[in-house]
């Protein structure tokens, strides 16, 4: 999957390097939490459309139509990204490793974890600013129309999982 748009502000590390933006968070607390205050708490689902729209929107849109695009929250037992991604929500297509977008929120940041190229599984990452998310994504109304239509169009990976479980018994 091709990571079609990216905000220049926003930093990409490779796990491996395990360099994680902290830089947002060296602002004063008051800036912080002025910033809390006046932005909207969103759920799992619009979070996800939001960062689905940031990282790949036509392959959101594409799967989302189709009717297989799914949302989450990680146990590394069950799905794929292990540890690495533990607590993480998660949109995804196909459930292959390739196909999953992990993101966790933190105070004022969203961090964003992806396998770029299957043949390594390497997990690249990304942090960004809650705060321009928002700004990118829901700050008119029609914005906030298109990110709650779709978020409520995402399907529980939990219950497919589930359903899938009690037909095999």
């Amino acid at each position: 999957m091709a990571n079609e748009s990216r905000a220049e502000s926003n930093t990409q590390t490779s796990d491996t390097d395990s360099v994680e933006s902290s830089v947002a968070t060296a602002s004063s607390t008051a800036t912080a939490n002025k910033q809390t205050a006046n932005d909207p708490q969103v759920t799992p689902q619009q979070l996800g459309t939001m960062v689905g729209f940031l990282q790949s929107p036509d392959w959101f849109k594409e799967y989302l139509k189709d009717g297989t695009m799914y949302y989450g929250t990680n146990n590394p037992k069950t799905v794929v990204g292990g540890n690495q991604v533990n607590g993480y929500d998660f949109i995804t297509a196909n459930g292959d490793s390739e196909s999953y977008i992990y993101y966790k929120k933190n105070g004022n940041m969203v961090t964003i974890k992806w396998v770029a190229n299957p043949a390594d599984s390497e997990m690249k990452s990304q942090t960004i600013s809650y705060h321009n998310l928002l700004q990118d994504y829901y700050q008119n109304q029609d914005q906030k129309v298109e990110v709650n239509n779709d978020a409520n169009q995402l399907k529980s990976w939990s219950s497919i999982n589930q359903a899938v479980c009690q037909s095999q018994n």
